[in-house]
């Protein structure tokens, strides 16, 4: 045995996980505490659902337009029912955009992107039904 400490998995809190504070008095953070998590669903973490479709496209939008977007052609759907259908719009190069869409885990929401950067999801108050009305809507602009 070369170094004691080796076994003792929890030095670093001083033998206490429970309490979970170094001897720095350094607080560690619980599972739940994870700041990119949601403690409901464990999803990325958005601006919490909001009532109506207007309000979550207002906080997208303000969302892309601090990282350059401008509504340049559409965003078509990859699965489903959405397949090979816009559901959404994006820059002229793809690289910042969204879409509307509705799945059993995050209800009505609006995905965003920006590069590489994910953004959260704008969760809204709606049915599926409701949803592929507003997807319709890109349908008719082009």
């Amino acid at each position: 045995m070369a170094e004691g400490q080796t076994f003792n998995r929890f030095a670093y809190v001083n033998g206490n996980p429970v309490g979970f504070i170094d001897p720095l008095g350094l607080a560690g953070l619980g599972s739940d505490d994870c700041p990119k998590r949601n403690k409901e669903k464990g999803k990325a973490e958005g601006t919490g659902k909001v009532k109506t479709y207007e309000q979550a496209r207002n906080e997208a939008l303000s969302w892309l337009e601090q990282r350059g977007f401008k509504s340049e052609k559409q965003t078509f759907g990859k699965f489903g029912y959405t397949k090979n259908e816009p559901i959404g719009r994006q820059t002229n190069d793809g690289k910042v955009g969204f879409r509307i869409e509705h799945d059993s885990r995050s209800g009505a929401h609006i995905n965003v992107w920006a590069g590489k950067e994910k953004g959260p999801h704008f969760e809204f108050d709606a049915s599926e039904k409701i949803v592929k009305k507003i997807q319709n809507l890109f349908r008719r602009r082009g």
